[in-house]
């Protein structure tokens, strides 16, 4: 243990007590100033969006999901692990019939299964690609407009809709957008190759 006298107690205190006034008083030229806000927080970081989340199954992620692709207007791209719900699907038909250019990465194991639904979407015109490779292509996220991201951990399936505890966070930022439609665009490539 380590003991103080009280003359060193009040020694140590006033100390104490003087450089939290001198250093709380100090100017930004002087080199014990702290630096201001401005220069510890990165210049690249997006602080105009706006954000929502919704928890799983109470919020009916799948029906925010289709809400927001029922409004998309020019351009919907996913990345999507696990797609077996119909009524996703539907949505992005009529989004298709509207003029809405689509296009859907889906992860090779997810696609074998035989509720899986690229084959609909690929019936129906919608361009997919199939990522293989190593790992999955364990992404959840759609990119509408490049203006809005829906992502969490929700997949596009009854069980993470239904019974699962997920997340479903909805972004409206272009500059996030734009973010995610350019990792859409490399695992188009890569399984495109």
């Amino acid at each position: 243990m380590v003991f103080v006298t009280k003359t060193g107690f009040w020694f140590l205190l006033t100390v104490v007590l003087i450089g939290v006034l001198f250093i709380g008083t100090a100017k930004d030229d002087a080199w014990f100033a702290f630096p201001a806000i401005d220069d510890i927080i990165p210049s690249n970081i997006d602080t105009n969006y706006s954000a929502q989340v919704f928890f799983c199954p109470e919020d009916n992620c799948a029906d925010q999901l289709i809400s927001h692709i029922d409004m998309a207007e020019d351009e919907i791209v996913i990345a999507i692990y696990s797609f077996t719900l119909d009524g996703i699907a539907d949505a992005l038909l009529r989004a298709k019939e509207r003029g809405v250019l689509i296009r859907v990465v889906f992860d090779n194991q997810q696609a074998a299964n035989q509720y899986s639904e690229d084959e609909k979407l690929l019936d129906a015109g919608i361009p997919i690609v199939i990522k293989s490779g190593s790992g999955y292509m364990h992404n959840k996220f759609i990119v509408i407009d490049r203006k809005k991201v829906l992502t969490g951990s929700f997949n596009y399936s009854s069980n993470a809709d239904t019974k699962n505890d997920e997340n479903l966070i909805l972004i409206i930022s272009e500059e996030l957008a734009e973010k995610y439609f350019s990792e859409f665009e490399e695992l188009w490539q890569e399984a495109s190759e």
